[in-house]
Order: C-alpha cells, then structure tokens, then sequence
C-alpha cells in the first residue's frame, strides 16, 4: 500500500534495507535544501488529496458509532 501512495525522492522515500537507508542518507546530504522542500511540499500534496479531512473525520464518526 505504502509504495502506492509513495513515489520515492517525489514525494517521499522508499527503502527495503539498511543499506538502502545509508545510501538515501548521503543522497539526502548532497541534495539541495530546495529539492528537498519541493520532496515535502509533494507529501503535503498528496496527503491532501488521497487523504482529504473530510472524509477522516467521517471515518472516525462512523467507528465512534459502531462502538458506542
């Protein structure tokens, strides 16, 4: 499910191994802090619009009901 809503170094990262992890930190060293705030304007993009308030608040209210 993750990969499906993460597109790796779009609007997130990705990785399967701690090797992968070393080698994404020394990317993310060298990257410049502009690539890397467009990366966290992406997320916040898409948390918006995959997961819209809305629709969350509805689902809990829902869950709350069931339960109560």
């Amino acid at each position: 499910y993750t990969s499906s809503v993460i597109k790796n170094m779009y609007n997130g990262i990705l990785y399967s191994s701690q090797e992968e992890i070393k080698f994404i930190l020394n990317k993310l060293k060298t990257m410049d802090k502009e690539d890397i705030g467009a990366m966290g304007k992406n997320a916040q993009k898409t948390v918006i619009e995959r997961f819209p308030k809305d629709k969350f608040l509805n689902s809990w209210a829902k869950l709350i009901e069931r339960i109560i």
